[in-house]
Protein backbone atom coordinates (compact mmCIF):
# COMPACT_ATOMS: atom_id res chain seq x y z
CA UNK A 1 0.00 0.00 0.00
CA UNK A 2 1.32 3.43 -0.90
CA UNK A 3 0.64 6.53 1.15
CA UNK A 4 0.91 10.06 -0.28
CA UNK A 5 2.29 12.88 1.86
CA UNK A 6 0.24 16.06 1.89
CA UNK A 7 2.22 19.26 1.43
CA UNK A 8 0.31 20.79 4.33
CA UNK A 9 2.38 21.37 7.51
CA UNK A 10 0.16 19.03 9.53
CA UNK A 11 1.55 15.92 7.76
CA UNK A 12 3.97 15.11 10.57
CA UNK A 13 1.30 15.54 13.25
CA UNK A 14 -1.14 13.35 11.33
CA UNK A 15 1.58 10.69 10.98
CA UNK A 16 2.20 10.67 14.73
CA UNK A 17 -1.55 10.29 15.35
CA UNK A 18 -1.63 7.43 12.84
CA UNK A 19 1.33 5.67 14.53
CA UNK A 20 -0.45 6.08 17.89
CA UNK A 21 -3.50 4.36 16.39
CA UNK A 22 -1.32 1.51 15.09
CA UNK A 23 0.27 1.17 18.55
CA UNK A 24 -3.16 0.91 20.18
CA UNK A 25 -4.17 -1.70 17.61
CA UNK A 26 -0.99 -3.70 18.29
CA UNK A 27 -1.51 -3.43 22.04
CA UNK A 28 -5.13 -4.62 21.82
CA UNK A 29 -6.65 -1.17 22.26
CA UNK A 30 -4.61 -0.28 25.34
CA UNK A 31 -3.03 3.15 25.42
CA UNK A 32 0.73 2.80 25.34
CA UNK A 33 2.85 5.15 27.44
CA UNK A 34 5.05 7.37 25.32
CA UNK A 35 8.67 7.53 26.44
CA UNK A 36 11.10 10.17 25.30
CA UNK A 37 12.81 7.72 22.91
CA UNK A 38 9.46 6.73 21.36
CA UNK A 39 8.53 10.39 20.80
CA UNK A 40 11.98 10.98 19.31
CA UNK A 41 11.47 7.99 16.98
CA UNK A 42 8.11 9.38 15.82
CA UNK A 43 9.64 12.79 15.16
CA UNK A 44 12.51 11.19 13.20
CA UNK A 45 10.16 9.15 11.01
CA UNK A 46 7.91 12.19 10.52
CA UNK A 47 10.96 14.17 9.40
CA UNK A 48 11.86 11.47 6.88
CA UNK A 49 8.32 11.56 5.54
CA UNK A 50 8.33 15.34 5.21
CA UNK A 51 11.71 15.17 3.40
CA UNK A 52 10.35 12.51 1.04
CA UNK A 53 7.27 14.63 0.40
CA UNK A 54 9.29 17.74 -0.30
CA UNK A 55 11.05 16.02 -3.23
CA UNK A 56 7.97 14.27 -4.61
CA UNK A 57 6.65 17.25 -6.59
CA UNK A 58 3.09 18.42 -6.89
CA UNK A 59 0.41 16.11 -8.18
CA UNK A 60 -3.34 15.94 -8.24
CA UNK A 61 -3.26 13.21 -5.58
CA UNK A 62 -1.49 15.54 -3.17
CA UNK A 63 -4.11 18.23 -3.69
CA UNK A 64 -6.93 15.92 -2.58
CA UNK A 65 -8.21 16.35 0.95
CA UNK A 66 -7.79 13.06 2.83
CA UNK A 67 -9.21 14.25 6.16
CA UNK A 68 -12.12 11.79 6.15
CA UNK A 69 -10.16 8.65 5.23
CA UNK A 70 -8.68 8.07 8.70
CA UNK A 71 -5.30 7.26 7.13
CA UNK A 72 -2.83 9.97 6.18
CA UNK A 73 -1.48 10.17 2.65
CA UNK A 74 2.34 10.33 2.61
CA UNK A 75 3.20 10.84 -1.06
CA UNK A 76 4.48 8.67 -3.89
CA UNK A 77 7.94 8.17 -2.33
CA UNK A 78 6.73 6.59 0.92
CA UNK A 79 5.70 2.94 1.04
CA UNK A 80 3.98 1.48 4.10
CA UNK A 81 3.96 -2.33 4.13
CA UNK A 82 1.91 -4.62 6.37
CA UNK A 83 2.37 -8.34 7.02
CA UNK A 84 -0.74 -8.91 4.88
CA UNK A 85 0.90 -7.27 1.84
CA UNK A 86 1.91 -10.08 -0.54
CA UNK A 87 5.67 -10.57 -0.42
CA UNK A 88 5.86 -10.42 -4.20
CA UNK A 89 4.39 -6.89 -4.05
CA UNK A 90 6.85 -5.82 -1.33
CA UNK A 91 9.77 -7.35 -3.26
CA UNK A 92 8.74 -5.59 -6.48
CA UNK A 93 8.48 -2.18 -4.76
CA UNK A 94 11.76 -2.42 -2.81
CA UNK A 95 13.56 -3.67 -5.94
CA UNK A 96 12.15 -0.76 -7.98
CA UNK A 97 13.35 1.75 -5.37
CA UNK A 98 16.76 0.05 -5.18
CA UNK A 99 17.21 -0.04 -8.96
CA UNK A 100 16.71 3.74 -9.01
CA UNK A 101 18.58 4.67 -5.82
CA UNK A 102 21.60 2.31 -5.61
CA UNK A 103 23.63 4.47 -8.03
CA UNK A 104 21.74 7.74 -7.48
CA UNK A 105 24.37 9.42 -5.30
CA UNK A 106 23.61 12.94 -6.49
CA UNK A 107 19.90 12.53 -7.23
CA UNK A 108 17.06 14.50 -5.66
CA UNK A 109 14.68 11.57 -5.00
CA UNK A 110 14.09 10.44 -1.40
CA UNK A 111 12.28 7.28 -0.28
CA UNK A 112 10.93 5.83 2.96
CA UNK A 113 10.12 2.10 3.24
CA UNK A 114 8.04 1.62 6.39
CA UNK A 115 7.08 -1.76 7.84
CA UNK A 116 4.14 -2.19 10.22
CA UNK A 117 4.64 -4.68 13.09
CA UNK A 118 4.89 -8.28 11.92
CA UNK A 119 7.15 -10.72 10.10
CA UNK A 120 8.26 -10.35 6.50
CA UNK A 121 9.86 -13.12 4.46
CA UNK A 122 10.78 -16.60 5.67
CA UNK A 123 13.79 -18.89 5.64
CA UNK A 124 12.34 -20.63 2.56
CA UNK A 125 11.28 -17.37 0.86
CA UNK A 126 13.47 -14.53 2.26
CA UNK A 127 12.94 -10.83 1.62
CA UNK A 128 16.29 -9.65 0.21
CA UNK A 129 16.97 -6.21 -1.21
CA UNK A 130 19.56 -3.48 -1.56
CA UNK A 131 19.39 -0.13 0.18
CA UNK A 132 20.23 2.77 -2.12
CA UNK A 133 21.09 6.39 -1.52
CA UNK A 134 18.54 8.60 0.24
CA UNK A 135 16.41 5.65 1.32
CA UNK A 136 15.21 5.05 4.88
CA UNK A 137 13.89 1.69 6.07
CA UNK A 138 12.02 1.73 9.38
CA UNK A 139 10.04 -0.66 11.52
CA UNK A 140 6.94 0.98 12.99
CA UNK A 141 6.68 -1.27 16.04
CA UNK A 142 7.23 -0.28 19.65
CA UNK A 143 10.61 -2.05 19.64
CA UNK A 144 12.93 -3.55 17.02
CA UNK A 145 11.57 -7.03 17.83
CA UNK A 146 8.10 -6.00 16.62
CA UNK A 147 9.19 -5.90 12.98
CA UNK A 148 11.16 -8.93 11.78
CA UNK A 149 12.61 -9.30 8.30
CA UNK A 150 13.77 -12.78 7.37
CA UNK A 151 16.25 -12.07 4.60
CA UNK A 152 18.79 -9.31 4.06
CA UNK A 153 19.08 -5.61 3.38
CA UNK A 154 22.43 -4.91 1.75
CA UNK A 155 24.62 -1.94 0.91
CA UNK A 156 27.52 -2.79 -1.41
CA UNK A 157 30.64 -0.77 -2.15
CA UNK A 158 30.66 1.09 -5.43
CA UNK A 159 33.27 -0.17 -7.88
CA UNK A 160 34.87 1.40 -10.94
CA UNK A 161 36.86 -1.24 -12.75
CA UNK A 162 39.04 -3.01 -10.19
CA UNK A 163 38.82 -0.16 -7.66
CA UNK A 164 36.11 -0.43 -4.99
CA UNK A 165 35.45 2.07 -2.24
CA UNK A 166 33.17 2.21 0.77
CA UNK A 167 33.78 5.91 1.40
CA UNK A 168 30.43 6.94 -0.05
CA UNK A 169 28.05 4.41 1.53
CA UNK A 170 26.03 7.07 3.33
CA UNK A 171 22.74 8.96 3.03
CA UNK A 172 20.71 5.86 3.83
CA UNK A 173 19.31 4.58 7.09
CA UNK A 174 17.69 1.56 8.68
CA UNK A 175 16.24 1.47 12.17
CA UNK A 176 13.81 -0.12 14.63
CA UNK A 177 13.65 -3.60 13.07
CA UNK A 178 15.20 -7.04 13.45
CA UNK A 179 16.82 -8.87 10.55
CA UNK A 180 17.21 -12.65 10.64
CA UNK A 181 19.86 -12.83 7.92
CA UNK A 182 19.13 -15.29 5.14
CA UNK A 183 21.30 -14.49 2.12
CA UNK A 184 20.44 -15.67 -1.38
CA UNK A 185 22.71 -18.17 -3.11
CA UNK A 186 25.62 -16.51 -4.88
CA UNK A 187 25.33 -13.33 -2.82
CA UNK A 188 28.45 -11.17 -2.44
CA UNK A 189 30.18 -11.42 0.91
Amino acid sequence: MVRSVPTRPDAAVRFIIWVDAVERLVEGGNTVGTSFSRRLFKILVAGILVAAASTAGASAALADDHEGSGQPEFGPNVYVFSPSTPQSEIQAKVNAVASQQVSNQFGTQRYALLFLPGTYGSKANPLNFQLGYYTAVAGLGLSPQDVVINGSIDVYNQCAGSFCTALNNFWRSMFNLTINVTKPAGCRE
